[in-house]
C-alpha cells in the first residue's frame, strides 16, 4: 500500500521518462533484495508453492502500477520460484528446459538452479547431484 501511495505521488510529480526510471530502480532493488533473501532461506514444497504465488502476485501488482510488462525483469525470480515449487528433483529438468527457451540469459544457470534446489529441505543432496541438467 505504501509503494502504491509513493508511486502515485511520483507519477504526478515526475515526467513519464523520469517516473519510468525511478520505478525501474524500485523494481531492480526489490528483485535483488528478494533474490538475496531466497538464497538464505530454506523451503519445503508448500513454501516453494507459496513463494511462487507471491512472486507472480507482486509482479502482476507492479505491472498494474507502472503499466508495463515486467516479465523480463522478474524472469530470474519466476525461475527461482518454479524451481522451489517442484514436487521432486527430477521435475527441475522440465523447468530448466522451458526457462532456457523463454527467458534466455535472464534464467538461472545450472549451478544456480542446483543451489536454489539445495534450499529445499525435503530434497536430498544425493537427488540434486544425480540431476543431469
Amino acid at each position: 500500500m505504501k509503494l502504491g501511495a509513493l508511486t502515485r505521488q511520483l507519477r504526478v510529480r515526475l515526467t513519464g521518462a523520469n517516473f519510468a526510471s525511478v520505478f525501474d530502480c524500485i523494481v531492480a532493488t526489490l528483485r535483488v533484495d528478494w533474490e538475496k533473501a531466497i538464497r538464505q532461506s530454506k523451503f519445503n514444497m508448500l513454501g516453494g508453492i507459496m513463494f511462487e504465488k507471491d512472486v507472480r502476485e507482486i509482479q502482476r501488482h507492479l505491472e498494474q502500477e507502472c503499466g508495463v510488462s515486467l516479465r523480463q525483469k522478474f524472469a530470474r525470480l519466476v525461475h527461482t520460484a518454479d524451481v522451489l515449487a517442484v514436487e521432486g528433483a527430477a521435475d527441475v529438468k522440465h523447468i530448466v528446459a522451458a526457462a532456457g527457451s523463454v527467458a534466455g540469459s535472464a534464467s538461472l544457470s545450472r549451478d544456480e538452479t542446483r543451489a536454489v534446489l539445495a534450499n529445499r529441505i525435503d530434497i536430498t543432496e544425493k537427488d540434486i547431484a544425480a540431476l543431469n541438467i
